[in-house]
């Protein structure tokens, strides 16, 4: 499930990823380069870099489709053999140990704002919708938790049910005080 890419991660700087990531789909030949795709102005961090802009991630791909020199250079990470050991995945925690801290590693699983990280830093979604992050230590658990909107939207479910509870209260009070001659 979890593996250091041969290339490091370029940002691509787009509003529409899904169209982005289609492209990058689309061309065989652009599968070692994994790509990160964030929303304009958005912050990076784990020394990801400067986001390409829309323009430029196209002519990277178009020059591979053409069979051109393409603009973009790879920058290797140089990491070969085993480097994640003890790796364990449940439904929603993902365990491992790395030698490669510092280092990009893709999580073979759905990227979903849900996932939170210990050891890690950002979780960035990934070619082909992975999960990406840079371990900041040797042990790394990733874990689905909650967002802002799951804890509101279960604060509003025990608030529409306590409510109707009370109504249904009310209306049973109701029935048996008219039956109660």
């Amino acid at each position: 499930y979890v593996f250091v890419p041969v290339n490091h991660p370029v940002a691509v700087s787009t509003s529409d990823w899904k169209r982005a990531s289609l492209e990058w789909m689309y061309r065989i030949e652009a599968m070692d380069q994994p790509f990160v795709f964030v929303r304009p102005g958005a912050g990076l961090d784990d020394g990801i870099g400067v986001p390409l802009s829309p323009d430029a991630f196209t002519g990277y791909l178009t020059a591979l489709r053409e069979g051109k020199p393409t603009p973009l250079a790879p920058r290797p990470t140089g990491i070969a053999g085993a480097v994640i050991f003890d790796e364990s995945v449940t439904d929603n925690v993902i365990k491992f140990r790395t030698k490669a801290v510092g280092q990009p590693h893709i999580i073979k699983c759905c990227y979903y704002p849900n996932w939170k990280v210990r050891g890690g830093g950002t979780i960035y979604m990934v070619t082909p919708g992975f999960m990406l992050l840079y371990p900041q230590s040797e042990e790394v658990e990733l874990y689905y938790g909650w967002t802002l909107s799951d804890n509101i939207g279960r604060a509003l479910s025990l608030i529409g049910v306590a409510l109707a509870g009370m109504l249904a209260m009310a209306r049973l009070k109701e029935r048996i005080g008219r039956a109660i001659p």
